[in-house]
């Protein structure tokens, strides 16, 4: 694991990206594991040896089915911790006023941890992190996200403007 002194260092030194992966393995086999939070790297993705893990977040639905208010409900997670998954697979079931979408993801990996799994229902904002994800540097997409929305039901249809152009 990278350890949290390494990334100090590197930090310090400006080292480029590979620099930082160099260290991370040389402190996998030099010092024991340690824990540490996302707060102490200030970066939304980590390197973990050569494993990286990012938060799945909320996605923004396209504009036909965005709630004014950005909030989406969590109904449940479609995928146990520790399953890993392949591109394509649905993650968690979210809803808002207009429609039930699904969290696709965009790579292969595992589900590390689901965040609220003991707090059904509850309603969070987009970019909200719902999911920690374990996956390869050579899995990530291309293009896009790592995680999209994807309609599964629509609820309602927003009413159609009369204005006149």
């Amino acid at each position: 694991m990278l350890h949290p002194r390494n990334i100090q260092r590197a930090r310090r030194s400006r080292s480029t990206l590979a620099q930082i992966v160099l260290d991370g393995a040389r402190a996998a086999f030099q010092s024991p594991p340690c824990r540490f939070t996302t707060r102490q790297i200030p970066v939304s993705w980590h390197i973990m040896g050569f494993i990286i893990h990012e938060f799945a977040k909320v996605p923004r639905p396209s504009p036909e089915y965005q709630h004014q208010s950005n909030a989406m409900t969590l109904v449940r997670y479609l995928v146990p911790e520790g399953q890993f998954i392949s591109r394509g697979t649905a993650v968690a079931l979210l809803e808002n006023w207009w429609a039930c979408f699904e969290v696709v993801s965009n790579a292969p990996g595992k589900i590390a941890k689901n965040l609220f799994d003991s707090v059904p229902g509850i309603t969070l904002s987009v970019d909200t992190p719902i999911t920690l994800f374990f996956y390869e540097p050579e899995d990530l997409p291309k293009e896009g996200s790592l995680f999209d929305a994807r309609v599964v039901s629509v609820k309602r249809q927003k009413p159609r403007s009369n204005h006149a152009s």
